[in-house]
């Protein structure tokens, strides 16, 4: 099966995946022993965003992620295998790491698909690490609103720096 056709939707990328996983009828319902799927899409844009596409079959964080990648992808059900050649490994785990949200929009986009979480969550589901957070004029709480996960106006005390962080003080 070749990938030719680009599209940021998970529901026709896997719409064109299950087309290829159907069973074949030669007279008597068959099973596939093995699909093969060549992707030719994702160099066609600089913008192709690897971890959605791999994050929408096999769920997980960022991280995550590139920890089955690195692995050759242990997880997936049996009988399912994903290859990748040396190189091409090589450059999905790249454009994994471009792909962390650093900017407003992305960030918002990104903390919409995801569900609403605290802040350490977020953080590890991302990549994103605090300062990326809190050293924009933007915060984590009004992130959660821009996404949706919020409702309701700012409450008149809200800092908007602090709220949506826990902090564990210690003495030692």
């Amino acid at each position: 099966m070749l990938f030719l056709r680009p599209t940021e939707s998970a529901a026709i990328f896997l719409q064109q995946l299950g087309r290829g996983l159907r069973p074949t009828e030669n007279g008597a319902h068959s099973v596939k022993d093995v699909l093969t799927v060549l992707d030719f899409v994702g160099h066609q844009r600089a913008d192709f965003r690897f971890d959605q596409r791999f994050r929408k079959l096999l769920g997980g964080t960022r991280p995550e992620l590139e920890k089955q990648i690195q692995d050759d992808f242990p997880f997936l059900p049996s009988g399912c295998a994903i290859s990748l050649d040396k190189i091409s490994k090589q450059a999905v785990l790249q454009n994994i790491q471009a792909a962390i949200p650093y900017k407003w929009a992305d960030r918002k986009r990104e903390a919409s698909e995801l569900e609403n979480m605290d802040l350490a969550s977020f953080l590890e589901a991302t990549g994103l690490e605090l300062p990326d957070i809190y050293s924009s004029k933007h915060y984590y709480t009004e992130l959660r609103r821009a996404a949706g996960h919020l409702l309701g106006e700012v409450g008149s005390g809200e800092d908007g720096r602090l709220v949506g962080c826990s902090m564990q003080l210690s003495t030692e």
